[in-house]
């Protein structure tokens, strides 16, 4: 494996669940999955750097939609530590930033985090100053994040960013800030029978309950918004 996950942290179990509802919700391979507990067990085995073994049952989750930014993180951070063993023909390091961007967009703080660390490290994507401090000030005024009390970015990263930034981008990123509003992603619309099959292995039974969408929260889980970097050349993007 690639990389090494962080521990989740637990306090914020009820922030990291907010997308998934503890009933069951009708996927794109037929009834409901048990929402919760998919989403924790999953989360377990990318803690524990089984990332590869849990990557099914996350895209069936984050295929869904709204209400599912949390296991769309985790997602993409799954695929950019299982990047070396993707099959041949598969870029995964570009899927998993594609999905840790959508998580972002939605308003999930850990994704948001998890951006200003690889667009600042400049190892695993080409370095962005000005993404980077984008996300920083998105991230930092997340209202979920503030009214729950959730942690900043840490001091390192900060510092590391504060090197490179000059009064032209800091303009540049603070534009695009104030520009920038929460866009949930739609549901996968797919009739791929490999990924509606996967899915139905991974039903836990009863009757598909739908549910309206949840308000994201930001959300923490493995990384805690950071990760150490893969390598993604610039032509595979």
């Amino acid at each position: 494996m690639v990389g090494v996950l962080r521990a989740f942290i637990y306090g914020s179990l009820s922030v990291v669940l907010a997308g998934c509802s503890s009933g069951g919700h009708k996927g794109p391979g037929g009834p409901a999955l048990n929402d919760s507990a998919q989403y924790l067990s999953a989360l377990k085995l990318a803690e524990n750097g089984a990332c590869a073994e849990t990557l099914p049952q996350l895209r069936c989750m984050a295929a869904r939609g709204p209400g599912f930014e949390g296991p769309q993180y985790v997602l993409g951070f799954c695929l950019m530590e299982e990047a070396a063993s993707a099959p041949e023909g598969e870029n995964w390091n570009a899927e998993g930033m594609a999905w840790i961007t959508r998580a972002a967009d939605a308003g999930w703080g850990a994704a948001q985090a998890q951006l200003v660390h690889l667009y600042t490290d400049g190892v695993s994507v080409p370095r962005d100053v000005a993404k980077a401090q984008t996300w920083r000030l998105i991230h930092d005024d997340n209202p979920m994040r503030i009214s729950l009390g959730l942690p900043e970015l840490d001091s390192a990263a900060q510092v590391s960013l504060e090197r490179l930034l000059d009064d032209g981008v800091r303009g540049e990123a603070q534009a695009n800030a104030d520009a920038w509003r929460r866009s949930p992603g739609v549901a996968a619309e797919t009739t791929d029978e490999k990924f509606q099959s996967a899915c139905r292995d991974l039903l836990k039974g009863g009757e598909a309950k739908e549910h309206s969408s949840t308000r994201p929260g930001p959300g923490n889980g493995p990384g805690n918004g950071k990760r150490r970097p893969v390598t993604l050349t610039a032509d595979t993007l």
